[in-house]
């Protein structure tokens, strides 16, 4: 669980709530906590999970703000902790 305003939060769906400027001192089991919601994640080890949440850096974004390009370089992992991405293509017909 994680404690968050004198309550006590087990569902991960309520984690989830938490802002990311309200994290101090909780990143790391709010993060195991998310990544074990996940799908993706769910069947893996808690060692895994602990070796991917060393390396998270979270980062916030602002609606309407592009994340990547077309052809950068794919070198990292994004996991959306709350809010929605979409993935858009210019094309010329």
């Amino acid at each position: 669980f994680v404690e968050y305003k004198n309550k006590e939060i087990k569902d991960p769906f309520e984690i989830i709530k938490i802002p990311l400027n309200e994290w101090k001192g909780k990143e790391e089991l709010i993060l195991k906590k998310h990544m074990k919601s996940i799908e993706f994640f769910k069947e893996y080890h808690d060692i895994i999970i602990d070796q991917v949440c060393e390396r998270i850096e979270p980062m916030e974004y602002k609606q309407g703000q592009v994340i990547m390009n077309k052809g950068d370089k794919a070198d990292f992992m994004i996991i959306i902790y709350s809010g929605l991405a979409g993935i858009y293509f210019n094309t010329v017909a």
